[in-house]
């Protein structure tokens, strides 16, 4: 007897049905979506609006299991070289770099996924040791990008290249952090006030506000909770420390993977750092996808 699909009313036939249902918006919208990062094509919808469809394309995406496979052997590779390009840089506090040019390299790998940019807390308790890269937050000097970012690549609901190459002086939670997230296994959350807004915030809204708001993240984050739905907060565990990240928008590259970080201050460009350390490794890897783009 041939094997018979999904019930429609399992998870599977209803995750199918919603990836086909929003393939169809957005090719009526005038994107070919059988193009990696679709999400610059011009088209009716607006850019915002563009990029969280993305998102939840590739969320949605149907995944076989040799295109997982292929993902499983790329990306924890691909942290490893980013890491390796940003220390031989002595480049630390990159994230939102590291995360776009993730993302723009994996297009040309032949993987889909999506950056993020949002809030990252960081617990011991035994050792009663927390902290975090809150999105809102007083910059500690001009032009600090507050909060974190980290790239989406499913099966990995978490991929973090730079973790450890945060600015994280003589904190001693660095013992504790692994080279980098590259988590399957998450568990959803619902974000706190502490998980989205710093404590210094919290007490300068509570002084001038003269009460203690535990919706202050909302107040801040109107669309937070709309937003969670599609790209929920996750906690990560390993060993004694807990990870919580709190997706907040989507953000990726407005440009080819050659303008990130161009003239930069610090650190190679994306094209620089893919010329001359990840395309001669991963180019050798069985199974890659696509051509370069």
């Amino acid at each position: 007897m041939q094997a018979s699909g999904p019930e429609p009313s399992s998870p599977l036939a209803n995750s199918d049905n919603e990836f086909h249902k929003l393939d169809a918006e957005l090719r009526a919208a005038g994107v070919d979506t059988s193009q990696f990062g679709f999400y610059d094509q011009p088209s009716s919808l607006n850019p915002t609006s563009l990029r969280e469809s993305y998102a939840r394309w590739v969320q949605l995406r149907p995944r076989d299991a040799a295109y997982e496979a292929h993902v499983r052997t790329v990306v924890p590779k691909l942290c490893e070289l980013i890491i390796s390009a940003f220390e031989a840089d002595n480049w630390h506090g990159g994230c939102v770099e590291a995360s776009t040019m993730m993302a723009r390299m994996l297009d040309r790998l032949g993987i889909w996924s999506f950056s993020v940019i949002g809030s990252t807390t960081f617990e011991v308790l035994p050792r009663g040791l927390c902290c975090g890269f809150y999105r809102h937050d007083f910059q500690d000097f001009q032009d600090a990008v507050l909060g974190h970012a980290w790239v989406v690549i499913p099966p990995y609901g978490v991929v973090d290249a730079t973790v450890a190459l945060q600015q994280w002086g003589y904190d001693p939670i660095t013992q504790f952090l692994p080279a980098f997230v590259a988590a399957e296994n998450t568990r959803r959350i619902l974000p706190h006030v502490s998980d989205v807004v710093s404590w210094r915030m919290r007490s300068h809204f509570d002084f001038t506000d003269g009460y203690l708001d535990e919706a202050l993240h909302l107040r801040l984050e109107p669309d937070l909770t709309k937003f969670g739905l599609d790209f929920p907060a996750v906690q990560i565990e390993e060993g004694p420390l807990n990870m919580r990240y709190v997706p907040l928008h989507i953000y990726m590259s407005d440009g080819p993977l050659e303008t990130i970080n161009h003239g930069g201050a610090m650190g190679r460009s994306g094209g620089d750092i893919w010329d001359q350390v990840v395309e001669p490794v991963l180019s050798k890897i069985e199974g890659k996808g696509p051509p370069a783009l």
